[in-house]
């Protein structure tokens, strides 16, 4: 049950935006009075009916611009969880008065592309992220169990740069040779299931079907998948750069019908600029020789890698996100008290 009297509401848009919120409600509600609430009981009414709270928090773009249109005056923070353009993030931006960012540097390129919040961006780096930054060992994470060597595949769920329908049944061959002793995990977008559940069905089939392969939960967090592989396959996802973080082997399959996406492909965002940071294929019959290679020469593209983590990261590579995004919030509390 929601309190009568909070200053902090958090709103999770979707199931898998706790484990993003979750670490950080925990902090605030040490100092301040903190309530949760889902969109769709936000939406349904389902929460004292004077509509009041000091700072709204979400974890999406897109749920800043529905609050907006029903809370025209509410102060709204966007805590952010994705790190790519695909046309979209920058453009809602405008809705949420604060927005977290991985670094300045990706504050000053959205502000120079004229993507603004309301009020200002914050430089605190993703709390999504901070996991990635604290050392975890590899098997911490999660891993195909009796695999020496595991591969994450984490596609996007976008139509037209997903590399899901070009790998189709023939996944697990494409990605691992005839290695069966390379484990493969397959971390669905949580989008899939609703916007293509045909490919949750063929994965959960091909992992009934080969050894050493595993359909992980589409809402399950992606953050511990990342930390125990030693190698992602992927396209366009968020989830590169998330992995990115770790300075481990990438190998990025390009959708060759991207550029027919209008609506989702933007030549200029990084998930299409900063392709050196792995080994690209667009002919699926050549992707087992790239995750190969990659195992087998995991420095290959660090040069790479290292300079496009430092520029999307910055300083922030403490695992000490939440920390500074709570610190805003006090200070955002602060003011808007006049205290």
């Amino acid at each position: 049950m929601l309190p009568a009297v909070f200053s902090v509401l958090i709103i999770y848009q979707y199931a898998w935006h706790a484990p993003i919120l979750d670490p950080l409600a925990e902090i605030l509600a040490a100092r301040h009075a903190v309530a949760r609430i889902s969109m769709a009981d936000f939406e349904d009414d389902r929460w004292p009916g004077d509509r009041k709270a000091d700072l709204i928090i979400v974890a999406d773009a897109g749920t800043a611009v529905a609050l907006r249109r029903t809370l025209p005056d509410a102060t709204i923070l966007h805590v952010g969880h994705g790190l790519i353009s695909k046309n979209g993030p920058a453009l809602s931006y405008h809705a949420a008065d604060y927005v977290c960012v991985a670094s300045s540097t990706v504050a000053e390129r959205f502000t120079a592309q004229g993507h603004v919040p309301r009020r200002s961006y914050l430089s605190t780096g993703l709390i999504q992220s901070d996991p990635l930054f604290q050392d975890a060992p590899r098997e911490r994470g999660v891993r195909v169990p009796g695999c020496a060597v595991s591969v994450v595949y984490a596609p996007t769920w976008t139509p037209l740069l997903s590399s899901a329908a070009m790998l189709g049944d023939d996944l697990v061959a494409l990605i691992r040779g005839s290695n069966e002793g390379i484990g493969i995990v397959v971390k669905p977008h949580p989008h899939i299931p609703i916007s293509a559940p045909d490919w949750i069905e063929r994965w959960r089939r091909l992992a009934e079907r080969h050894v050493n392969v595993v359909l992980h939960p589409p809402e399950a967090d992606l953050i511990p998948v990342l930390l125990g592989a030693d190698l992602m396959v992927s396209d366009a996802s968020s989830a590169i750069f998330h992995f990115l973080a770790l300075n481990r082997p990438i190998v990025l399959i390009d959708n060759p019908e991207r550029f027919t996406s209008a609506i989702s492909y933007d030549p200029d965002g990084i998930e299409w600029r900063w392709r050196d940071i792995g080994a690209r294929v667009e002919r699926v019959a050549d992707l087992p020789a790239a995750v190969a290679a990659g195992l087998a020469e995991p420095d290959r593209h660090e040069p790479a890698r290292l300079a496009r983590r430092a520029a999307l990261f910055g300083d922030f590579t403490d695992g000490r996100a939440r920390d500074r995004v709570a610190t805003a919030v006090d200070r955002i509390l602060r003011e808007g008290s006049g205290a």
